[in-house]
């Protein structure tokens, strides 16, 4: 090749090597954004898959917002000792679950 030619081929190299990137970067989101989607994929899933009120365990209903291990055991105990609910509503009947909590869980729960 003779030096021109030779500028060339690097400099045209260069520049499809630089589009390439650019259009790597373009079409393959950063990590970051990877994890930022399965985040809103899992939580998501979990909105699908509500949790019974009537037969989930207290593991299970303490993973609720706003829901521990102590409220978990009062819908339990609730729903052992007085009957099983009859609406998502109903749970608010249970001490300590009151309209703010209910409304946190409302699209979570069903019976």
């Amino acid at each position: 090749m003779t030096p021109h030619r030779n500028h060339l081929f690097s400099r045209l190299t260069g520049f499809c090597l630089a589009v390439f990137f650019a259009l790597t970067m373009i079409s393959f989101p950063s990590t970051a954004s990877w994890a930022e989607e399965a985040k809103k994929a899992e939580k998501a899933e979990k909105a699908e898959a509500k949790i019974n009120l009537n037969t989930a365990t207290v593991e299970e209903l303490s993973t609720l917002s706003g829901i521990g291990r102590t409220k978990a055991a009062a819908i339990v105990k609730y729903r052992e000792e007085v009957a099983p609910f009859k609406s998502v509503e109903e749970v608010q009947k249970v001490k300590g679950i009151g309209k703010k909590i209910f409304e946190k869980i409302e699209d979570l729960i069903t019976v």
